[in-house]
């Protein structure tokens, strides 16, 4: 797929420096990738596409450690918004190449006033900077988990990137078992967060270490809100979590409940984002 970068809005006027700079490779460029896409905690519609090709080209860059610093950032800032409310998203990044989401062709700095002032950028569109940047920085997740092995800055610079990639806590409904269910003898003490099952995802073996707080007294087989925090975020992709929606608790082989998860990202239906 080519990019249209000159016809992409970024923090100063269009993308058109990116492809140079992404061919430089080094930590000069990389500084100035970082203030093109993201300003005041705002993405731009080259984000998700620079994101893209830095995943892409990440082993053919010099000092990889400034790309998990910066990937951390962006993390962090997608995690802020989320935090506030749920993020609405385009079906596919492609849409966001629409011929009426561009800038016209060699555009003037005026054509670009006038674009910025005159174009209604929608609530999808926008959330969509954020939900495909996040989706490409997730497909790093694996070489930090791999690059844990070694003892350097770029270690250093992974293990960071992962803490801050992966969800700290995350609110949820639970239900638990009672013995005669399968589930446990009493319930838990949840007021400590001391709690520690495990969780496996509705579609996924993964056993994901996670610890259970909640303010409700429990009782079993009724519905109760719990928060969860996930604890090896540095040595564990938890990121499946974000989009999930049903999982079950494990002390052991033993399942004792199950916790359902509302979306952060929310896929469009309006028609004027097809």
């Amino acid at each position: 797929m080519t990019i249209p970068w000159n016809r992409l809005i970024s923090s100063y006027g269009t993308a058109e420096e990116i492809p140079d700079l992404l061919k430089q490779a080094d930590a000069e460029s990389l500084k100035r990738i970082g203030e093109l896409i993201e300003h005041q905690e705002t993405f731009w519609a080259a984000t998700p596409w620079t994101v893209q090709a830095l995943v892409q080209r990440f082993d053919n860059w010099t000092e990889r450690e400034h790309i998990y610093q910066l990937f951390s950032v962006l993390a962090e800032i997608i995690y802020c918004h989320i935090r506030m409310w749920d993020i609405a998203y385009l079906s596919s990044p492609e849409k966001l190449l629409a011929e009426s989401r561009l800038l016209p062709e060699n555009s003037t700095e005026k054509d670009q006033e006038q674009f910025f002032e005159e174009d209604e950028i929608s609530e999808a569109e926008f959330g969509s900077y954020y939900y495909y940047t996040f989706q490409e920085m997730r497909r790093l997740i694996p070489v930090a988990l791999q690059s844990q092995t070694e003892k350097s800055q770029e270690q250093v610079a992974a293990k960071l990137f992962l803490e801050s990639i992966n969800p700290g806590t995350i609110q949820a409904t639970c239900i638990l078992y009672p013995e005669q269910t399968g589930g446990r003898k009493s319930l838990p003490d949840l007021t400590t967060g001391s709690y520690r099952p495990h969780l496996k995802l509705f579609d996924d073996e993964t056993l994901y270490g996670i610890q259970l707080f909640s303010e409700e007294a429990p009782v079993f087989e009724a519905e109760f809100q719990v928060e969860l925090t996930c604890i090896y975020r540095d040595s564990l992709d938890y990121t499946p979590l974000i989009e999930a929606r049903k999982g079950y608790l494990y002390e052991g082989p033993q399942r004792i409940g199950e916790l359902y998860f509302e979306s952060v990202f929310v896929q469009s239906t309006d028609e004027k984002d097809v």
